[in-house]
């Protein structure tokens, strides 16, 4: 269970685990970032307990670390074993990112947590990315590239703002009627049949 997490099954855990206090492991570091930013569930997915602090580092691919009888084939270590000071530090080599109150390696933060995080336009070629909020976001895709991202999904938090889809005009209207390629799942957003043309994101969200 350890070698693929449990909600994306990544099979790159082993460079980006998640260490919590109650000891289940078995989630990546951007699956936690997920659930604690976008879902304010700060619950281990398995037990359900509550973590206030997560800590996401790469294993010890060559030797084992566990020094317990039972558990000689473990290759990170556990929460315990790294020694938290206080609530905020965990040594030179890390960095707590407070939003979501998860320690990243300094190297593992810049290259995969920040440019998860940043509203960036991501048109080929175009380097741009809005230290002023979404709107500027908006604006600068639809004024120098004519794309756009789903309203409904940014406001339901599907998933960060990194990783949505952008759109050109005649590709959003297929993402709110019919949904994205079959591997997605997604199969649109539903329109009311009491207000149309207005959709919601899905069904839970209809109210009359």
């Amino acid at each position: 269970m350890d070698e693929v997490c449990l909600i994306c099954c990544s099979e790159d855990i082993h460079l980006e685990r998640g260490i919590v206090p109650c000891n289940h492991n078995s989630v990546c570091g951007p699956c936690h970032a997920r659930l604690r930013y976008l879902n304010s569930d700060l619950k281990c997915p398995v037990c359900k307990e509550s973590n206030d602090r997560v800590i996401v580092d790469r294993d010890e691919r060559d030797s084992a670390v566990s020094s317990r009888d039972d558990d000689e084939s473990r290759h990170y270590k556990t929460y315990e074993e790294y020694g938290v000071w206080g609530d905020d530090e965990l040594g030179q080599d890390y960095i707590l990112r407070e939003e979501v109150k998860m320690f990243f390696r300094k190297d593992y933060h810049e290259n995969k947590i920040v440019p998860l995080f940043q509203l960036a336009c991501q048109y080929k070629g175009c380097d741009f990315v809005s230290k002023k909020g979404m709107r500027a976001l908006k604006d600068h895709m639809r004024k120098q590239h004519t794309i756009s991202l789903c309203n409904l999904c940014v406001d339901n938090k599907r998933d960060f703002v990194s990783q949505l889809p952008r759109f050109r005009p005649e590709q959003l209207k297929k993402h709110m009627s019919k949904g994205d390629p079959k591997t997605s799942g997604f199969k649109g957003h539903p329109m009311c049949e009491f207000c149309k043309p207005q959709r919601f994101y899905d069904l839970t969200k209809v109210s009359l």
